[in-house]
């Protein structure tokens, strides 16, 4: 069995060897090479990271540095 490190999530895009486009396959890294043009990579965050994640993206509100004084 391969090492869970070298193990990674593809999600389907077009059918292949039998399986749907959206399913979820696992394959090994030196594998994906040969799932090209059928899959693209998943997105392995946590759900709690996510929403972080999208929080930091979030618009701030935009201070000036410069100095005011002439």
């Amino acid at each position: 069995m391969a090492d869970p490190a070298d193990i990674v999530k593809l999600k389907l895009i077009f059918w292949h060897k039998g399986k749907n486009p959206g399913a979820i396959v696992e394959v090994r890294r030196d594998e994906v090479r040969s799932w090209y043009g059928f899959a693209e990579l998943v997105n392995d965050v946590a759900p709690a990271k996510a929403d972080e994640i999208a929080d930091s993206s979030a618009p701030k509100a935009v201070t000036s540095t410069a100095s005011k004084a002439k």
